[in-house]
């Protein structure tokens, strides 16, 4: 699998996040990663938020490498 390897390794997910947490992580690494999906549970939480997945990833500029 292909993941942004510099971004992931300068930011870890929270240990413990909360939802809010959670949301605004997945929300930076749509826009500098595409490295896998959302599971059904934030998928969920980001349509009772009215956030757009698609537009993030419109806008996202990021380069995928492999993580070694």
């Amino acid at each position: 699998m292909k993941i942004n390897k510099a971004w992931h390794l300068a930011h870890p997910m929270p240990k413990n996040p909360t939802m809010d947490e959670r949301i605004a992580w997945h929300i930076e690494h749509l826009k500098n990663c595409a490295c896998r999906e959302l599971t059904p549970k934030l998928k969920a939480e980001f349509r009772k938020r009215k956030i757009s997945m698609k537009d993030l990833r419109r806008n996202a500029s990021y380069e995928r490498i492999e993580l070694t």
